[in-house]
Parts: structure tokens; sequence; C-alpha cells
């Protein structure tokens, strides 16, 4: 090893050599380490900054020349972008110490040697400043070698194929930014933006040219509408857009279209093209839309609370934006018709407004009592009364455990919507329910006359006071057929009465059918005896 570092200084005369300093500061660095016995290149410190400042001697090119090898060793050689080359060479000297690489501009200054990096490895990445010139690489090699004419070896150059990334844009990095509207022009901005091309970087950009639109069923022509202008952000660019608002009252269709030139010729410019619709219909969150927005009402509701405190949470219809305020109706309500074809209506309504950001309500009602709520959005002042007779009310109740089993309709003493078994559970039920009477018989029995006719099979119920308990009444004469011969002189028949307005129910009670004169059957209450449930 003193032999090699004395044979090394013999090559240090004033030259003016064109190998790299730096390449020249970590041969005499790594030479110093063979010197003193290190095995491993990583083991050295000749990459820090502190050994290329003690680093001042010239090196003779002439070592270099005289270490040229004409092996040639497979390469493969690879651009990772624009700016960044990886070499891997498959050497396989197992006495290499470390290889140093370097590379020069094949056209312009062939002689004068970059450092690119070193490695213990056959292999490097490193990055060039020029895209768009042609390089070549050599390799310096130091061997752990006792042969004093045998320490160092150098490759020859070789040409770096240049492969640069296709210059183009995925369409996923090309990207049309919701319009907005401007009010003191009275116009609609449109942003087309992208991302360089991957691979490179805005030094790579020439610059844009011919930035145009063609309009599409729009209600300018395309001769009135101003030219989009590019401009420039970090990593990419955007295609100002601004036309006219009065596009937004027919299905306009716009193409645009910008050329991006790259800084090298090699390379073919790439047409960045982008084609969007303006449409009030699909645009009603735009506020120049909004103005022709109607009420929109919602019926995803969730409702949840205790006792008599309840609380409503809606969700905001989609493509409308924030409303001006949200106009919401509740209040007592009925059922109509039979579950699970039921609609309901308030009976006893309250209005609220409430602002249009929020998406939830505090409600303090009366508890075991059916109510109903609708929730429409405002968007404009000109445009404010929301179709509530079009809208489905959603009826909801907060139970206090007073009345309802807990097995019948669910948890007492919470607030919840009314539907799936509740709803149906307001059908007539032998235990009771919410709003529903508790078991017992009619009272009033004596109002009460059914008329049996045996030619159509028809029976016919009629109350003199129409009430017969507690908001269970018939609002006229009852008929119903049945496939049956009714004999009342023969046999005993048993009566169940429902009335499914406002969840009222009677339990079933037994009569005895006595013949008077023609048809008429008087009845008279026999509820202590055992009915059974039809």
């Amino acid at each position: 090893m003193l032999l090699l570092a004395l044979l090394l200084s013999t090559y240090l005369a004033m030259t003016n050599g064109v190998t790299s300093q730096q390449a020249k500061c970590l041969i005499d660095c790594y030479v110093k380490c063979l010197n003193i016995g290190l095995l491993n290149a990583t083991q050295c410190s000749c990459n820090t900054a502190n050994n290329q400042k003690l680093c001042s001697i010239d090196f003779d090119e002439s070592v270099i020349q005289s270490s040229m090898t004409n092996d040639v060793v497979p390469v493969k050689t690879e651009y990772l972008n624009s700016r960044n080359i990886r070499i891997e060479m498959n050497d396989n000297r197992i006495n290499a110490f470390v290889y140093i690489f370097e590379y020069s501009t094949v056209s312009t200054a062939p002689d004068n040697w970059i450092f690119a990096g070193a490695s213990s490895s056959p292999s490097i990445t490193f990055a060039i400043e020029d895209a768009c010139r042609d390089y070549q690489f050599r390799v310096i090699v130091i061997l752990k070698n006792e042969d004093i004419d045998r320490w160092l070896i150098v490759y020859r150059p070789r040409i770096i194929p240049v492969d640069l990334p296709t210059f183009a844009i995925t369409p996923d990095k090309i990207q049309t930014v919701p319009p907005v509207y401007n009010a003191d022009d009275g116009t609609v901005v449109v942003y087309i933006s992208w991302e360089n091309p991957t691979g490179y970087t805005d030094e790579d950009i020439y610059g844009y040219e011919g930035p145009a639109i063609y309009p599409v069923q729009c209600n300018s022509p395309e001769a009135e509408l101003p030219s989009p202008s590019v401009e420039l952000k970090e990593g990419g660019g955007r295609l100002r857009i601004s036309l006219p608002s009065e596009v937004l009252d027919s299905k306009c269709r716009v193409w645009a279209e910008v050329q991006m030139l790259p800084r090298c010729i090699r390379l073919e410019p790439f047409s960045i093209q982008q084609s969007f619709e303006l449409n009030c219909d699909k645009l009603k969150n735009l506020e120049v839309c909004k103005h022709e927005i109607a009420p929109q009402c919602t019926d995803v509701i969730d409702i949840w609370g205790y006792g008599s405190n309840a609380t409503i949470m809606w969700s905001p219809q989609d493509n409308f934006g924030t409303p001006l305020y949200y106009h919401i109706r509740y209040g007592p309500a009925k059922m109509q018709g039979i579950p699970p074809l039921a609609s309901w209506t308030i009976a006893s309504l309250h209005e609220i407004k409430t602002i249009g950001n929020s998406t939830t309500l505090q409600l303090h009602i009366v508890p075991d009592i059916d109510y109903g709520i609708q929730i429409c959005a405002v968007y404009s002042e000109h445009r404010k009364q929301p179709k509530f007779e079009l809208m489905r009310v959603i009826p909801f109740i907060c139970t206090s455990c007073k009345i309802t089993p807990a097995e019948s309709f669910g948890r007492c003493g919470e607030c919840t919507k009314i539907e799936g078994p509740l709803l149906l559970g307001r059908r007539c039920h032998p235990k009771g329910g919410i709003g529903c009477t508790l078991a017992g018989t009619i009272s009033n029995i004596s109002d009460i006359k059914a008329i049996w006719n045996p030619w159509i099979h028809t029976l016919q119920i009629q109350s003199k006071k129409k009430i017969l308990q507690s908001g269970l009444f018939l609002t006229a004469p009852y008929s119903f057929y049945t496939n049956q011969t009714i004999e009342p002189l023969i046999y005993q028949y048993g009566l169940r009465i429902c009335a499914f307005n406002n969840s009222e129910i009677q339990n079933p009670f037994a009569v005895d059918w006595t013949r008077g004169n023609g048809q008429s059957v008087s009845v008279k209450n026999v509820s202590n005896i055992n009915v059974s449930i039809m």
C-alpha cells in the first residue's frame, strides 16, 4: 500500500487535466483508506465537505489515460425523469474498492468531465442540468490490489441513449374547476388547471401558444367570446375562461385547448384539451343560478331524543349549495289510510325558519302525541314558498311510558320516527297502544243498530250519536260484505270495530243479535262472553 501511495504521488504533477476536481479528491482519499488497511469504501469519509476542502492536489490526466481498459461490460441506463439518470453496470470484480462515476456532454464539451457520484457498487443515480443535451459517462474503479500496476482502471466513455419520459399529461392531471360567477361584470369564470407532464419540471416548459375555446349550442357567437388566457403556477398552469352569464340559459358546451411547448426541440408539443358544460340545471350552487332555484324539500330526516325534547336532523339536497334558510312546518299530525300505505297530515300547524348552514333543530313537544314535520330549503327571496302540499309529512312521536307498554311499540321515553313496526302498530292491537283506548266495552251500546240484508250478504252498522268512545266514531253508516250467511236467531256473533283515524282502537265485544221487524237486528252487550279475535 505504501508503494501505491508513492506511485500516486508521481502522477500528481501540475497539469491542465479535465477530470472533475471532486473525482481527483476522491481518488486521493480512497487510496489513503486503502493505505491504512480499510477494506470497505463505506468506512471512509471521502464524500464529506471537510474532505473536499482539504483536497488541493492536482491530478495528472496521464494516470487516467494509462489506466484505460478496453473491456466492455453490460450497462443499463435509464432516464428516471427529465433530470435524473440511473446507470447500472454488470461488473463482477470482487476486488473493486469503489466506483467513481463521471459524465459529460457529447456535443459541447465531451472532455470536460463532471462528477456524478461514488458508490461501493457498480451503479449510480445522478442529476443532469439540461435535459436537452446528449450525455456520455465513464467509470473510474479503484481496486484492492497489491499489484502497483493494476490499482486503478478506467472504463472508456459510453453514450447514454436519450430516453426522456413521454411529454404528455394524463387525463387525471387535467381538471375543470367549478365555475365562479363574477357579479362585477356579469361573467362566469371557468379555470382548467393541469400539472406538468410526469418527469418534467417548470424549467422544461418553454411556454404555451394558441389558447382557444369553441362553444357548442351557446347563446353567444364564437366571435363575440373573449379569448382565454394562460396563467402559470408552480408545477403546472391553468387556462382562464371568461364567458357571459347568458350562456347559462342553455345547455352550453365548451371545448377548450392550448398547446404546451417543451424546451427541448426533440420533444413534440402537447395539446391540452378539455370540455365542460355550463347549465344552470347542473350548476344550481352557482350564485347566478340560485335566483331561479325553487325551494327544495328533503325527506332524509332523522329524529331522536328523550322525554319531550326531540332532535331533528336532516340532510341537505345535493348540487344546490347552501340555502338562504330552511322553512320548517311541524305540529300534531293525523294518519290517513291504512299502513303501510298510510299518509300523514299536520293538523295543528307551527312554522319556523332556521339558518341555511344548519341541519339540526331542537323541538319541545307534548309526549304521546303523533307529530309530523316537513323541511324545505329556500334559495331565493323571489321564490320562497315551498310546495308543502306535495311534500311527504314525516311522522314522529315522543313516548312517556304512561300509556304504552314497552313491548308494544319499542322503547318508551324516547323520541323516534313513526316507521316500520311502529307504523304498523297503529293498527288495532289487543293490548292497546300509543293513542289507542284501553281494553273495555263500547259505551252507549244501545245507540248501535245493525241491519242485515240476506239478499246481498251485507251488514250495515249505524250509530245514532256517531261517537262510540273517545274518538272512535262512524262518520256515516258503515256497510261491509260477507260471503257467510248470518243466522242471528241461531248463533251469537262477535263484533270488533277499529278506527284507524288518529290511531283509535276499540277492543272486540260480543253482542246478541235478535231479529226485530223486517231485517233489523237489535244489539245488547254481552262482553263477558269469550269472543275469538278475527
